[in-house]
């Protein structure tokens, strides 16, 4: 997402807590992923205000910081940020307000009224929620806490599609709590599967009807935003498909919640953890026929010490069900890269059902057997 961070969030101080005490975070900060409690908290000062009621380890820790330290969300005050809070209506359509008149204009001119939310949301019915009539709303209305799925609907609807590109395979069906006949069905897929929602404990449950809390704004603005923050994870609607098919991988600072089944274990790099479905072993790539794509992406894991160090080192291994012919059998394309503005590919396999492996060679423009 091409926008200037420091201008984006200071414009949203007077949305998310629009009365009380405001801290603004400067651009210099340390890594907490490898820190211990000490120096983590020692960075978090650095960053910015270090929140009492934010401790480490908890799901909501790297998010929040992240999000206070460009200022996308700010504390109540000094010392805290009142994750369990609820994000009323007129906040999330106010936050989502400015951030669209950024993206759209280049700059933020939008500012409080009487009530403070109103020239908001006359600009959200004017673009982006046009039809909604938030500027009908009551006090009563307004301050009425927003739901989760009506959070995830604004800001499906403020951004451009090109911001929900598919790093997760989720199948339709999937998610335990969202029927494909949800009205907001196809939003929650999608943000579930550019991974900006991860879902609720082992089985991802989305929770639609639940208030939506601060810390979970964060970690949706964080993962907005910033597209490293992230979430790599897959599920598939039939569970008998893979032994840890509802489970599947998680990767980098985000709150998935990779935990293999079988005979896998699960290992992880900053908060974000990195589970395996099991062995490869456990099912034929034959038997299988593609119909589990993330079964290729393990089976690469395990055969090539290349792309498995790398994904060690933070970058996401990942396939969206491409295929191509190499040597005269069908393949499927996996990708190993980083996110920075969208996915960046490093390295480039295919592996037939055979469990052949290729790596491309992009300036030979060919495909080499892995280990050539």
């Amino acid at each position: 997402m091409k926008k200037t961070i420091a201008v984006l969030m200071a414009l949203l101080i007077l949305c998310i807590t629009p009365i009380g005490t405001i801290v603004a975070a400067t651009a210099e900060t340390a890594t907490a992923e490898t820190a211990t409690a000490e120096t983590a908290a020692t960075a978090a000062a650095d960053a910015g205000p270090v929140f009492t009621d934010v401790p480490l380890g908890k799901w909501y820790y790297d998010d929040v910081y992240a999000a206070v330290r460009q200022e996308l969300i700010l504390g109540k005050s000094e010392t805290q940020f009142a994750p369990d809070d609820n994000l009323t209506q007129a906040e999330a359509v106010a936050l989502a307000a400015r951030y669209h008149q950024l993206l759209m204009e280049g700059d933020v001119t939008l500012a409080p009224g009487d009530p403070w939310y109103e020239p908001y949301m006359v600009y959200a019915d004017s673009t982006f929620l046009k039809g909604w009539n938030v500027g009908g709303w009551d006090e009563d209305a307004a301050n009425r806490p927003i739901n989760r799925e009506n959070f995830v609907n604004v800001f499906f609807t403020m951004l451009p599609e090109s911001e929900y590109f598919a790093i997760n395979t989720i199948e339709d069906g999937a998610i335990p709590d969202v029927s494909m006949s949800n009205a907001f069905s196809n939003v929650i897929y999608t943000f579930y599967r550019a991974g900006i929602l991860a879902g609720s404990g082992s089985e991802r449950l989305f929770n639609a009807k639940s208030n939506i809390i601060r810390a979970e704004v964060a970690a949706i603005l964080a993962r907005i935003t910033f597209s490293s923050p992230r979430v790599q994870f897959s599920m598939y609607a039939d569970p008998s498909s893979s032994s840890g098919s509802n489970l599947g991988t998680g990767t980098g600072t985000g709150t998935g919640i990779g935990v293999g089944t079988g005979t896998g274990t699960g290992t992880g790099t900053g908060t974000g953890s990195q589970g395996r479905s099991g062995s490869v072993a456990g099912e034929s790539l034959r038997t299988n026929n593609f119909k589990n794509p993330q079964l290729y992406v393990d089976y690469l894991l395990e055969q090539d010490p290349e792309a498995r160090n790398v994904v060690k080192l933070g970058m996401s291994a990942l396939t969206d069900g491409s295929f191509e012919d190499v040597n005269g059998a069908t393949c499927i394309l996996i990708s190993v890269g980083m996110y920075d503005q969208g996915f960046i590919r490093v390295l480039l396999y295919a592996v037939n059902l055979d469990g052949d492996i290729y790596k491309y060679d992009a300036a030979g423009n060919v495909w080499n057997p892995l280990g050539d």
